[in-house]
């Protein structure tokens, strides 16, 4: 079984929650479009691209090992969710780097079939992250890290 000490950047990419095509802006983070990078060699960074009045980048004071550590107690390593080809329904990927390898899961909201605990990881992550003091560094948010491809 692969170590969590040993994680070195972990980046969540969340496309929204349910359908991609349902009206209205997101009420809470758990059902808005953003991306967050979780890294030992800098400070984590947070963009929210459609929740009212939190568009925008955001250093985030949420560690790293905090993300690892939530990685852990749901067993990312372990984690199968259903190879599903659906349209039209939202995706949390998560991206670990660890000792030069990135393994990423992608979860699809609301299919049949899909493991509970990688749910349980996506909304454990979505808590954290709500509850995390952000600073604001700007307006608008920041394009996706390049280093990871999870939309694709």
């Amino acid at each position: 079984m692969p170590s969590y000490n040993d994680i070195s950047q972990v980046v969540v990419f969340q496309s929204g929650c349910k359908s991609t095509l349902t009206p209205g802006p997101p009420i809470s983070i758990g059902c808005s479009r953003y991306w967050a990078a979780f890294s030992y060699a800098g400070k984590s960074v947070y963009a929210q691209f459609n929740l009212p009045g939190s568009q925008g980048t955001y250093s985030v004071d949420l560690p790293l090992a905090d993300i690892a550590q939530l990685l852990q107690d749901h067993h990312f390593y372990s984690l199968s969710p259903a190879e599903l080809v659906p349209t039209d329904v939202a995706e949390t990927s998560i991206a670990v780097r660890r000792c030069g390898v990135t393994t990423v899961v992608k979860i699809y909201d609301e299919q049949e079939g899909q493991e509970s605990e990688a749910l349980a990881l996506v909304a454990a992550i979505n808590g954290r992250l709500g509850r995390a003091q952000k600073v604001r560094i700007s307006r608008e948010p920041q394009a996706a890290p390049t280093v990871f491809d999870p939309w694709y």
